[in-house]
């Protein structure tokens, strides 16, 4: 937690000084930041529900599923991609956070 204060103490004293110019810079960096995370929980939303529709396959046809050829990687794949965009988002969340509480 001491290293999230020092963070945060910088965060706040690079806001501090460039509180001044920068809100139009903000405001584009801000339209560009909530672009991509549209983006991003779009690819979220649909891999989810290819992941979905997958496990409900499983259940029903598992032998045949586990049969095709790369299934595994690929239904890996899908969920290891899942996990980075979350990654993506919260950082794009956060960054967003951030800049929103300049005003």
């Amino acid at each position: 937690s001491d290293l999230r204060d020092i963070e945060r103490r910088q965060k706040e004293t690079v806001q501090k000084r460039s509180k001044g110019n920068s809100s139009y810079q903000d405001q584009k960096l801000l339209k560009k930041l909530k672009n991509k995370l549209s983006k991003v929980e779009t690819e979220i939303s649909d891999l989810e529900r290819d992941i979905a529709e997958v496990d409900v396959e499983l259940s029903i046809n598992y032998d045949e599923m586990i049969a095709q050829p790369n299934f595994f990687n690929n239904y890996q794949g899908k969920k290891d991609r899942l996990a980075e965009l979350m990654q993506t988002w919260e950082a794009l969340s956060e960054e967003i956070e951030t800049l929103s509480a300049v005003e």
